[in-house]
């Protein structure tokens, strides 16, 4: 009897590490959605821009926050996180930009990129268990 409330115990605990470990994971993933956001509305408050660098700026705004959506409801989808990164490096590239931001938003895409990195093997798409 006492093996088996050992064991039940030990299962418990294990899970609630687990469950508790993929929260952390999210909610790390929030963190930098959050702060490129953040600079992304920083960086065109500070720049004059005209109809196509505001596009951009929309584009990359829509991108991450479309990808960080999903993932908060569970779901890891790799292209999204891809077409959020190349959306920032578009307003990156835009001259009007300067170099403070730039420099923020660069910051913002090599986390974006780490994350990529860490969080994608070996789940390429869909849902993460």
């Amino acid at each position: 009897m006492r093996q088996f409330l050992r064991k039940g115990l030990i299962g418990s605990g294990l899970l609630l590490m687990a469950l508790s470990g993929n929260a952390q994971v999210r909610e790390h993933a929030r963190f930098p959605m959050e702060r490129v956001m953040s600079d992304l509305n920083r960086a065109e408050s500070n720049s004059r821009l005209d109809r196509g660098d505001r596009k951009r700026f929309d584009r990359a705004r829509q991108e991450v926050a479309q990808f960080e959506r999903k993932w908060s409801n569970g779901r890891y989808d790799r292209r999204e996180l891809d077409q959020a990164i190349d959306s920032v490096q578009r307003v990156v590239d835009a001259r009007s930009v300067n170099y403070r931001d730039r420099a923020a938003l660069i910051d913002d895409l090599n986390r974006m990129r780490e994350f990529r990195a860490r969080s994608s093997a070996p789940y390429s798409y869909g849902y993460r268990p």
